[in-house]
């Protein structure tokens, strides 16, 4: 659709996976730890990825619910705490709070003690 730009290439950014193998250098991650991801060109079988862009999936979260999270949260964990510089008792006003990206901001915005707001129309 031309939404997201990607010079990467491939389809997906973000994937729930099996890990399969683990490079010597890496820690914390071991063959058959559930994890998501999150890279351009997800929509694959198999695909090589750093540790740092994983991370391990909670047991009680199934794999198909845990592949929608990383571009939600990154998107409201880069909006509202490193551009925005969310702190503990200010306000956030959320205009669409029935989405992916709403619905992680309502979770980030509790978590940190912000007050949300909520836009009704």
């Amino acid at each position: 659709m031309g939404i997201i730009e990607s010079s990467a290439g491939g389809l997906g950014l973000e994937a729930s996976a099996i890990v399969t193998k683990v490079g010597s250098a890496v820690s914390g991650f071991a063959i058959g730890d559930r994890v998501i991801a999150f890279k351009s060109g997800c929509f694959s079988t198999k695909m090589h990825i750093s540790s740092m862009l994983c991370a391990k999936i909670p047991d009680g979260l199934s794999d198909a619910d845990a592949a929608t999270l990383p571009t939600v949260y990154s998107t409201v964990i880069h909006s509202l705490m490193n551009l925005g510089n969310l702190q503990s008792g200010q306000t956030v006003l959320i205009h669409s709070a029935c989405g992916g990206v709403g619905l992680a901001a309502i979770q980030l915005c509790r978590a940190l003690g912000a007050v949300v707001s909520f836009l009704i129309e």
